[in-house]
């Protein structure tokens, strides 16, 4: 079975050197380091059309955010995440690199003039990318700034040719694979530098070789189910191959204690997750579903969970202490693949509520805890949230307001025309997103601060709260059939169902007449935020 793997390659790597599809990840390739923030996976997909898209969510699937949509054609392939987890590079038509939320997305220049035919490798300080290309049979190494500048060749006085997966040590050298150029035209190992200083060259028949993330152990799989290591003192055999056939995707804990990779077992095509202790013991086969084909493995940072991804089945995260595989829900977005674990800002502040009125059952309980910190809601008592009572307009606005502010925003200084607010604890609130565009009112001088907030109105408010701050509101169609298309907040449902704000209240169904509970909003406004965290539309501090 013939398979090409793509894999990741992050700062804190030391090698890697992949012929034929099958590949050994460098140190640390398929992790980040640490993450301060929350926890996010970016992988390759598609959803609005055949085009190619990259996204990033929360591990379950949820705060969904494309960070990229290529042109008609194009692949998305070889993802890398930086050690710190916040940027993510990529390969298409050309290379690319963008912050973890979407932000300054950069083509670098590089790209154009060459055929990018390897994974790129981050340096630790998440500043350069190192990748393997080819302009028309001329193959070689070359590195580049990550805002397109000091573009520039490391293979030039090398005396061996091709360039098989470059990857950068924590001490800036820069090792590949390639064949002497001269007799007996053996397979080598490339140990080189960023400046472009000769390589030096080590004969070494194991084509793949990968560190650990301590740099103090080297390994490789063979051509067949064997993966051999090395700790100073020659390759040895790690692994019994007994029944493994084309061991594959070789990755390291972050501890370097122990190795996970993908085989065929007892012949069946389909590929399985083994797991082994760095000395050699404890090789157990870690998944045991031979219906599932898995495929791209990556340790998170705290090395308790692999993530990998099954051609027909999408995304999953695999328990590494008891091997259970749990499927990650990405719709709307499909074939999703390629998946890599990533850290963006922190969406929900940590904290607990005083309302002795919310079950930890209920479906918002977190989310009534996320806008109680933000200083969304204070309650309806110092003790009370009143989660089964209908929104008001007049609380919908308080809570829009104070999410804006929340999210370090200014309220522009206005007057409306309602004559029926004065007096109202919201009147600030009203014109702030009078202000904002957000609301026109039931009429030119009326808002109808008592009147009570529909799921239809609501989708309005949020859509445009969200255009306001600077996001995009995709207009595709949804599959919510009860929202007419005359309805004027038919647009705006579309947008904040495309968002994840909501699912609707069936998978058909929207209803748009029903009015929001104080249950609801919390969870509407909690998404909102987490969501307008991951895209960058809040303003730091």
């Amino acid at each position: 079975m013939t398979r090409l793997v793509w894999f990741v390659a992050v700062a804190a790597a030391l090698s890697v050197i992949a012929v034929g599809g099958e590949a050994v990840e460098p140190a640390g390739a398929v992790r980040v380091d640490s993450c301060a923030g929350q926890e996010r996976i970016v992988f390759a997909g598609s959803r609005f059309s055949s085009r190619a898209e990259l996204f990033s969510a929360n591990p379950d699937g949820s705060v969904l955010v494309e960070i990229h949509r290529s042109p008609d054609g194009d692949e998305i392939s070889e993802l890398a995440v930086s050690a710190d987890g916040q940027q993510v590079a990529w390969l298409g038509r050309s290379l690319h690199v963008a912050d973890i939320t979407g932000a300054d997305v950069t083509e670098l220049e590089s790209a154009f003039n060459l055929v990018v035919n390897s994974p790129p490798a981050w340096t630790a300080d998440g500043q350069t990318l190192v990748y393997g290309a080819a302009f028309f049979n001329d193959r070689g190494v070359y590195a580049i700034e990550t805002d397109g500048t000091g573009e520039r060749r490391l293979d030039t006085n090398a005396d061996s040719t091709d360039a098989w997966h470059p990857s950068v040590a924590p001490d800036g050298r820069v090792v590949w694979g390639g064949l002497r150029t001269g007799p007996p035209f053996n397979t080598v190992i490339n140990t080189g530098d960023l400046v472009g200083t000769k390589p030096t060259l080590e004969d070494e028949p194991h084509r793949r070789v990968g560190l650990s993330p301590d740099g103090l152990t080297r390994i490789a799989p063979g051509a067949s189910g064997e993966i051999s290591i090395d700790r100073g003192l020659g390759f040895v055999p790690l692994v019994d191959a007994t029944d493994l056939t084309n061991s594959e995707s070789v990755v390291w804990s972050p501890d370097s204690s122990q190795v996970a990779w993908i085989a065929s077992i007892d012949g069946v095509a389909e590929f399985q997750t083994m797991l082994i202790n760095a000395d050699g013991t404890g090789q157990r086969r870690l998944t045991t579903d031979d219906d599932r084909d898995l495929q791209g493995e990556s340790w998170s940072a705290d090395g308790t969970r692999l993530l990998a991804f099954d051609p027909a089945r999408g995304i999953s995260i695999i328990d590494v202490a008891t091997g259970t595989v749990t499927d990650i829900d990405t719709s709307p977005v499909a074939e999703a693949r390629w998946p890599r674990w990533a850290c963006g800002p922190t969406q929900c502040p940590e904290g607990e509520t005083p309302f002795t009125d919310l079950s930890p059952t209920s479906f918002a309980f977190d989310d009534v805890a996320c806008i109680f910190v933000l200083g969304v809601t204070q309650g309806t008592s110092p003790t009370a949230y009143s989660p089964s009572d209908f929104v008001t307009r007049e609380q919908m606005a308080a809570f829009l307001a104070r999410l804006w502010r929340a999210m370090s925003r200014s309220c522009a200084s206005v007057e409306t025309d309602f004559t029926d607010i004065d007096g109202s604890f919201a009147q600030d609130d009203i014109a702030c997103i009078f202000g904002l565009g957000v609301t026109q009112g039931t009429g030119p001088s009326t808002y109808a601060p008592d009147g009570l907030v529909t799921r239809e109105q609501m989708a309005a408010f949020l859509a445009r709260l969200w255009r306001a701050a600077g996001g995009d509101c995709a207009a595709n169609t949804s599959p919510l059939t009860d929202v007419a298309d005359s309805s004027f907040a038919a647009l705006d449902v579309r947008c904040i169902y495309h968002l994840g704000i909501t699912t609707g209240t069936s998978p058909t169904t929207y209803s748009p007449a029903d009015n929001v509970t104080r249950e609801q909003m919390a969870a509407f406004l909690a998404r909102f935020w987490r969501l307008a965290v991951a895209h960058g539309l809040v303003v730091p501090a």
